[in-house]
């Protein structure tokens, strides 16, 4: 690949990664790193699976335990931001922008739709991060043998967070030419320019 490539090529490489990884834990871009800040200005990061992604409105969703930190953190910043990273194409996409939940009822369809074992991370008897006498996952000692059904009671602990990226950096590195550009949007009109990587 050469230096001669355009910002805009670049930034449809990011999003078709971006979107391949949505759902596809396989996927370099299927798991990304996420950061949110809280009340005491530290941020903090976690891995997280990308769930489903929109290039036209840069929303990306990611399912989250309402009791969870990163819920608290978002009340006193709405702001998250995103890391992904893929070893193959060796790109490497920043990008933050105010996040909210997705309402109550469609959060609902969402988790109606998941099987027994995608239910457990909201499942557990205490918010995470309690802390434990001993180690355990934190889940009702019948855990196994409850029916899909009876474990509907996780719904109300299940949300889902969509965030619109507003600014992003782009970062290829190569051997020939390390490129790297940002994206800034204003209304519905993306800014590519390129920077000194």
């Amino acid at each position: 690949m050469n230096g001669n490539i355009a910002a805009l090529d670049l930034w449809t490489q990011a999003w078709d990664l971006i979107l391949a990884g949505a759902g596809n834990g396989d996927h370099p871009f299927g798991l990304t790193y996420v950061a949110s800040v809280g009340g005491q200005g530290v941020p903090r990061q976690r891995t997280v699976v990308l769930r489903s992604a929109d290039r036209e409105r840069a929303e990306l969703r990611t399912y989250t335990d309402r009791r969870s930190i990163k819920a608290r953190e978002l009340k006193a910043n709405n702001l998250v931001s995103y890391l992904f990273w893929d070893p193959d194409t060796r790109i490497q996409f920043s990008g933050h922008g105010p996040t909210h939940w997705l309402p109550r009822t469609e959060a609902r369809e969402v988790f109606d739709q998941l099987p027994k074992h995608g239910r457990k991370a909201y499942a557990t008897q205490q918010p995470p991060s309690t802390p434990l006498e001993r180690a355990d996952d934190g889940l009702p000692p019948d855990w196994a043998e409850l029916a899909q059904q009876q474990t509907d009671y996780a719904a109300a602990n299940f949300g889902v967070l969509v965030t619109r990226i507003q600014y992003a950096d782009v970062l290829r590195l190569d051997r020939e030419h390390n490129l790297r550009l940002t994206a800034s949007r204003g209304g519905n009109e993306w800014t590519l320019r390129w920077i000194v990587p």
